[in-house]
């Protein structure tokens, strides 16, 4: 009797926990994916929406450089609302998007006018 084990891309990581975040920063950490189905997680796509509306940026999903299950992103902008979901990358391919987080807004900087748009 033979067994075959078959490999596929990984279930998606968990749902994004905002560890802290400043005016134009976020930490961000996550569970990894239950499941690698025989092959190793080596990096995580983070994708980022602005607003509770807009579209995800799939185009410019920021890449983490290993399998670490937290990243800090930079060069966010200040007084903006923002939610972030994660992809799990492993030899065979990227999995589907996990849970997005719950929305944030960066703080405010001082010495910055705002132009208020009502939604």
């Amino acid at each position: 009797m033979q067994i075959m084990i078959i490999s596929d891309v990984p279930d998606p990581p968990g749902k994004p926990l905002l560890m802290g975040f400043t005016s134009r920063s976020v930490n961000l950490s996550w569970a990894p994916s239950f499941d690698t189905h025989h092959s190793p997680v080596v990096n995580y796509i983070i994708h980022t929406r602005v607003g509770e509306n807009g579209e995800w940026d799939t185009y410019n999903g920021i890449a983490t450089l290993d399998n670490k299950t937290n990243y800090y992103v930079d060069k966010l902008q200040p007084f903006t609302v923002y939610s972030f979901r994660i992809l799990a990358v492993n030899s065979i391919g990227t999995s589907q998007p996990g849970k997005e987080s719950y929305y944030m807004v960066t703080l405010r900087e001082e010495n910055m006018s705002y132009n208020l748009i009502a939604f």
